[in-house]
């Protein structure tokens, strides 16, 4: 996979993508805040990957969250090394994750066991390994803190640069989901 880079004010994208959660955190009686220490910070991101990765981090944390729990999605510029980085925070008060799952949350397939949770919780196990490596292809990091009942704060970073081609609208493709064939049983 090669990364797909435009340059764009990140910070509205990452806020607009973000808020579009809230009916579903609304369903689940759960407060979503997003608020973002700069108003705007230009620079190259592949729109669709960070679809993706916002996408991931917010399902997650709206599903590991019980009614009445609250999710924060903090964005901010951050320097390090004399390089600029754009911080995402997603923190929740849900579940939260035991010491032994933190070790292979990124890995592939990997499932945390949730038979603890008030309902089981499905999924691939391929949702954080996705979001991972999306995020090392445009060179950043992504890391987790948790604690099992108090909750999860996951932090992407990515390198501010602005190399690529600058656009206004970032448009997200959503491609087609395989169809499921019909199978006749004779």
């Amino acid at each position: 996979m090669e990364p797909n880079l435009v340059q764009t004010d990140a910070i509205p994208f990452v806020k607009y993508l973000s808020e579009s959660f809230h009916s579903l955190a609304e369903a689940k009686k759960i407060n979503l805040t997003v608020y973002s220490e700069i108003d705007a910070l230009e620079m190259d991101i592949d729109v669709n990957k960070m679809a993706s990765i916002i996408s991931n981090l917010l399902s997650n944390a709206i599903k590991f969250t019980n009614p009445n729990g609250k999710i924060i999605v903090h964005l901010n510029k951050i320097n390090s090394k004399g390089d600029e980085f754009l911080a995402i925070k997603v923190k929740d008060n849900g579940l939260g994750l035991a010491e032994d799952n933190i070790v292979n949350l990124f890995n592939r397939f990997y499932q945390v066991d949730n038979t603890a949770a008030s309902q089981k919780q499905e999924g691939t196990g391929i949702g954080l390994y996705l979001a991972k490596e999306f995020v090392e292809l445009m060179n950043g990091t992504i890391s987790v803190e948790s604690a099992l009942g108090k909750g999860s704060t996951f932090t992407v970073q990515l390198p501010v640069t602005n190399n690529a081609v600058k656009t206004v609208d970032a448009i997200i493709t959503v491609e087609q989901p395989i169809k499921k064939m019909q199978i006749s049983q004779n």
